[in-house]
């Protein structure tokens, strides 16, 4: 017969734990009731990270400074940002995507922890159904569930049925952080593919996969379907976003 689970798989299954001596003696109560309410056997009950951060036992030892932290901008702005988002120019859309696979995992530390926990099959796409599935899950903040509402109506209002780890970020993340001069320069560069010092049909074949859709996005900026985008059209489309900072 198979042998019985070692009593650690036993205890983890039923949520059995406790703190003995003489280990967790010179532990504090507060750093215990922290622990424990990250154990929880149920999830709903468990601390969210936004409650642990502010649990006593952190608030105690002044290890978090929240005006370090990544800005996760709350419901109803999130919700405008992301609408907005998603009726933006092609280009637009693309280059903020660009700029936000290059900020540093600190500036999209907490963005990554949601997105992770609502890709449920770690595919790196959020599907409507999983957007919803995490909605109906009950687990979130009202803030969140709002942002989480506003995706799942922006996205069926648009006709996609997923939303990539780029776009959750571009649509998201606090502006300050993505309107730079160096990231917009940097993200002008990516789509000058010919090095010409502006952005052409042929640029943005090379970069969007047809020619019909480069004619297009050139068409949304109001050019010549054989004109080009130079840099100071490219930031002054960005600028109408956002004030752009040095």
């Amino acid at each position: 017969p198979p042998s019985p689970p070692p009593q650690i798989f036993v205890s983890v299954k039923a949520a059995k734990f406790d703190f003995p001596s003489p280990e967790w003696d010179s532990i504090s109560t507060k750093a215990k009731d922290f622990i424990s309410n990250l154990l929880k056997k149920e999830p709903k009950q468990r601390l969210t990270a936004a409650n642990a951060l502010d649990h006593p036992w952190f608030a105690d030892l002044g290890l978090v400074d929240k005006a370090t932290l990544p800005k996760l901008t709350h419901g109803s702005e999130m919700n405008s940002k992301f609408a907005h988002f998603m009726g933006m120019a092609k280009l637009k859309k693309a280059a903020l995507a660009h700029i936000a696979t290059h900020l540093t995992h600190n500036e999209v530390a907490t963005l990554e922890d949601l997105f992770k926990t609502i890709d449920k099959d770690g595919d790196g796409t959020l599907t409507l159904d999983e957007l919803k599935t995490a909605l109906e899950g009950g687990n979130f903040s009202k803030d969140i569930n709002a942002e989480l509402e506003a995706m799942i109506a922006d996205l069926a209002m648009e006709g996609h049925h997923s939303l990539n780890w780029k776009e959750f970020v571009a649509a998201t993340v606090d502006k300050s952080l993505v309107f730079k001069e160096d990231k917009i320069k940097m993200a002008f560069d990516y789509f000058d593919r010919s090095h010409r010092g502006s952005i052409t049909v042929k640029d943005l074949k090379d970069v969007f996969g047809s020619e019909e859709q480069a004619k297009e996005i050139m068409g949304e900026l109001n050019h010549s379907k054989e004109g080009a985008i130079t840099y100071k059209e490219f930031h002054e489309m960005m600028e109408e976003e956002g004030h752009i900072t040095k």
